[in-house]
């Protein structure tokens, strides 16, 4: 498995895809093939973001973390480490493959 469709199910819709980014990039799960924003149908103020990724092989945490998705439990992202806030990454609903 060296590509994974994964979602961060709820982010506020004013947080910019640039920042997102930005965000995964710097946490070296690997390199972002595309990605999608979603509106959530139930609430205006928020997004769904849909994600595929090429694994980081060459970090040594990418296995625990694609065990942890395998096994269908989130990881949890903080974005700025002074900010008492996470995002949760999961396994996408949608898989693209």
């Amino acid at each position: 498995m060296n590509s994974s469709d994964l979602c961060i199910p709820k982010m506020n819709i004013n947080i910019p895809k640039s920042y997102v980014v930005e965000i995964l990039s710097k946490a070296d799960l690997g390199k972002i093939e595309r990605m999608t924003e979603l509106p959530l149908k139930q609430n205006p103020l928020y997004k769904r973001v849909l994600f595929t990724i090429t694994w980081n092989v060459n970090n040594p945490k990418v296995e625990y973390w694609k065990t942890r998705i395998m096994k269908q439990q989130p990881l949890k992202l903080i974005p700025i480490k002074t900010i008492p806030y996470y995002w949760i990454i999961t396994a996408s609903c949608c898989p693209t493959k």
